[in-house]
């Protein structure tokens, strides 16, 4: 074996760095659910949003009318597809406290014909159309939060994310903070 070969095997990585490597790992593990990376950069999504990425979250689906959805690990939703009918999905429901609320995550798309939205109570939606809707609840309840997605022979989803984020208080929360 050559010197520079058993010098090579000599050599430790430090404690200091050994930690730091079993803590990004711990990290890494432990919030794959919770950081992603966006816009080139990595992002941890925000604690405060009520939307939990669990086995209740939307998983990947192709939904009847022809549109499919992926769901990254972080909870973002990807929608592909030119819609046939009317249809919506179910993204997560919520148990949630009397207060406010606000949904958002959604920005302008086509004229409106994707929305999402909180149906709570006896018929009541808080639709976020182009930008975010804030509701309230009187009492604790469950509130359903959906995608809907309305019939347009002109429309072809391609390449479009919905970052979801539900929030306590009347202003919309960053899906990333």
């Amino acid at each position: 074996m050559s010197k520079r070969r058993q010098n090579f095997k000599k050599k430790k990585m430090p404690v200091w760095a050994q930690v730091l490597v079993a803590v990004l790992v711990i990290a890494l593990l432990g919030g794959v659910a919770t950081v992603a990376f966006a816009n080139g950069f990595l992002q941890e999504r925000n604690e405060d949003n009520l939307l939990t990425v669990d086995d209740t979250y939307l998983k990947d689906t192709k939904l009847t009318n022809g549109i499919e959805l992926d769901v990254t690990e972080d909870g973002a939703i990807h929608i592909k597809g030119d819609p046939s009918d009317n249809a919506s999905v179910i993204i997560q429901e919520v148990k949630l406290a009397a207060g406010t609320y606000t949904i958002s995550g959604i920005e302008k798309l086509d004229t409106n014909k994707v929305m999402l939205c909180v149906s709570y109570g006896n018929g009541n939606i808080a639709i976020a159309g182009d930008t975010s809707a804030t509701f309230t609840l009187d009492a604790e309840e469950t509130v359903s939060v959906e995608l809907r997605f309305v019939k347009d022979a002109e429309i072809h989803y391609a390449n479009r994310t919905i970052r979801p984020v539900l929030v306590e208080g009347d202003e919309p929360g960053d899906f990333y903070v």
